[in-house]
């Protein structure tokens, strides 16, 4: 122990003995090594706290906050965090002590647990698998238990200040035994407050957990309306759109037929007209020909034309 003591002095005497422009350079390069190293964030987040404490020590009052202004790449808030961090990463009995805890944790992870009073943050690292968590699942589970536990931290306040009590020199035994007394009296409703808490977190999660099945449930029974209110549509859309079809049908079968009467008009036009050509040719050659041979064909023609009346009339 001695040996890691003398280490951690050696540290910070080499830390006193830097410039001030020299541990900026460090702290400003631990903080992006930090950024970009998860699982070691909290380490360099410490050592660059211990940089940043130096520095305010050799700060006059009141000037570490401009000086973090001009300096730093980051704000005086996570500086602020980084040296609480290094301050109890170097108390014995803090959960920040046990780097293990936080070796698969987010420096934003640690700095949450970092801002929660230490026995909100223990039982939040006790009772939950925060490697799973979101850093916003994580906040809403300190805040939850802080708002729980007023009554926990007031009993764990007021057992250390009798066990401190009971270290002082010059205590009797019988105030030594009206304290052990009152602190296992403590101890045991400190127990029942914590039983209360869990059981309420339990509650809490059951209502949670039967909140989101029923909003799934009334979600599903949403989804089987809007499904059967869309096929409800889509079934109306195909009659109207078969309606409609049919009547598309309706209206080319008139156009077909009249298309159709269109061309036998236009055909008997025609003929007519070949029909009266032919007849004026067959005049015209007439004419031309001598008068025993016109006789003929007007008499051959009359002939046709007589049959031709006669079928025209019937």
């Amino acid at each position: 122990m001695n040996e890691i003591t003398n280490v951690e002095y050696e540290v910070q005497k080499e830390l006193t003995d830097k410039t001030t422009e020299e541990l900026q350079i460090e702290v400003n390069g631990l903080y992006h090594q930090m950024e970009m190293i998860g699982n070691i964030a909290m380490m360099i987040a410490a050592n660059a706290g211990q940089r940043l404490l130096v520095i305010k020590d050799r700060l006059n009052h009141g000037e570490f906050e401009s000086w973090c202004e001009s300096h730093l790449d980051f704000s005086k808030r996570k500086a602020e965090m980084m040296m609480s961090l290094a301050k109890r990463c170097e108390e014995e009995n803090s959960l920040f002590s046990k780097t293990q805890t936080f070796a698969d944790l987010s420096i934003s992870k640690v700095f949450a647990l970092l801002a929660a009073p230490e026995e909100v943050a223990v039982e939040v690292v006790e009772n939950n698998d925060i490697s799973e968590m979101t850093v916003r699942e994580l906040k809403e589970e300190i805040a939850d238990l802080k708002s729980q536990n007023t009554e926990i931290v007031e009993l764990k306040s007021r057992i250390k200040e009798l066990e401190q009590e009971k270290a002082e020199p010059g205590t009797s035994s019988d105030e030594l035994e009206k304290r052990d007394k009152e602190i296992e009296e403590l101890k045991e409703k400190l127990k029942k407050e914590k039983e209360k808490a869990k059981q309420i977190k339990s509650k809490n999660d059951e209502e949670v957990k039967k909140a989101l099945e029923e909003a799934r449930v009334e979600l599903d029974r949403e989804v089987e309306k809007a499904v059967a209110t869309a096929k409800v549509q889509a079934k109306a859309e195909n009659m109207k759109t078969e309606e409609e079809l049919s009547k598309a049908r309706a209206e080319v079968e008139k156009l077909n037929a009249a298309v159709a009467s269109g061309e036998v008009l236009t055909a008997f036009r025609i003929n007519v007209n070949n029909l009266q050509t032919t007849f004026n040719e067959c005049m015209n050659q007439l004419s031309q020909m001598d008068k025993e041979s016109a006789e003929k064909f007007k008499g051959a023609l009359k002939k046709i034309l007589t049959t031709e009346l006669e079928t025209l009339s019937k």
